[in-house]
């Protein structure tokens, strides 16, 4: 008999680093601003074994730590102006962004951002985006680095979103934009990058 011989994959050990902060009012009693800001950390055991990623996700802990820090000053601002003339009607603001792992092995680092924003002016936002990661080079992957063929992708993207949801679900000006502007897209996501790289050193 052939014996079947189960490849052995290496998962990652991750840490989870939250920071908190809240704005509260003495003198009304109320949470005025709250920001959560998770992000994942290469655990201590495999910073050896990966420097390279366990830097990459140090350095973008930082980042989103910074920009989430940024945001709850502004968003702190904006209560106090709020309720200067009275608590009637003002709601707690509040900006979160949790993590979660997606694949983890010897090869990939796949992590969700669930994000979510009330900035009292808004009925509160909600949106998603991605972090991928070349384990060996700590590099972040976009989709450039995995798609040779950006028209027949948003192609491809478009037909099965219009057989799962119908084409009637989609603002097809949109649709027709994005088709329009699929080659622009690999221009702005090195863009992104490069931004983002400024921002570390």
């Amino acid at each position: 008999k052939a014996e079947i011989v189960t490849p052995q994959i290496e998962l990652l050990k991750l840490d989870k680093k939250t920071i908190y902060e809240a704005e509260w009012s003495d003198e009304y009693g109320i949470l005025l601003a709250e920001t959560k800001c998770s992000s994942i950390l290469l655990h201590k055991d495999m910073v050896k074994q990966y420097p390279e990623l366990a830097k990459a996700l140090s350095e973008n802990s930082e980042y989103y730590e910074t920009v989430a820090l940024d945001y709850h000053s502004i968003l702190k601002e904006d209560a106090n102006e709020s309720i200067s003339n009275g608590i009637e009607g003002f709601d707690t603001l509040v900006s979160t962004s949790d993590v979660y792992v997606r694949r983890a092995d010897e090869v990939v680092l796949s992590i969700l951002n669930d994000c979510y924003d009330y900035n009292g002016m808004n009925d509160g936002v909600r949106g998603f985006s991605g972090d991928n990661y070349d384990v060996a080079t700590g590099k972040m992957i976009f989709l450039p680095d995995v798609v040779t063929d950006m028209d027949e992708f948003v192609k491809t993207v478009e037909a099965e979103l219009f057989s799962a949801y119908g084409k009637a679900s989609f603002n097809i000006t949109n649709i027709k934009s994005l088709r329009i502007n699929s080659k622009r897209i690999t221009q702005k996501i090195k863009k992104r990058n490069q931004k983002r790289d400024c921002l570390h050193h």
